[in-house]
């Protein structure tokens, strides 16, 4: 029985630790961002997207979307925009929407731009 347990509760505390880390990670690379010193922000915000933090995901694509500290690439501002909105994160379904809505980094479609604001707007947005 022991050992029918240990692998599930290895898998949930490694499981728990990547989203520590990933949490943490977010939380440095947003005191970098507020003080503009994208060199350092970039890489950790990098980290902790690929972790699956989705406000870092979303960040990430906005850096991508502006250009901010990173060379400016809207398809891959989308798929970051992406993934954050698939878990919920409600800047990433509003960047989703403003996407489509505009044509930026995917092909535009009204139809899916008012399925993400219609997902806004059930998060009270």
């Amino acid at each position: 029985m022991i050992r029918v347990l240990l692998p599930a509760i290895f898998i949930l505390v490694s499981n728990s630790l990547l989203a520590q880390n990933a949490d943490s990670l977010n939380e440095t690379s947003k005191k970098f961002l507020r003080t503009n010193q994208f060199n350092q922000a970039v890489p950790l915000l990098i980290q902790a997207a690929e972790l699956g933090n989705a406000e870092a995901q979303y960040n990430l694509g906005y850096c991508y979307k502006a250009g901010v500290g990173v060379e400016q690439n809207l398809q891959i501002a989308f798929e970051w925009f992406s993934k954050s909105a698939e878990q919920g994160w409600n800047d990433g379904i509003y960047a989703m929407m403003m996407a489509y809505a505009n044509g930026e980094g995917t092909q535009q479609s009204n139809v899916k731009a008012f399925e993400f604001a219609l997902k806004c707007a059930e998060n009270n947005d």
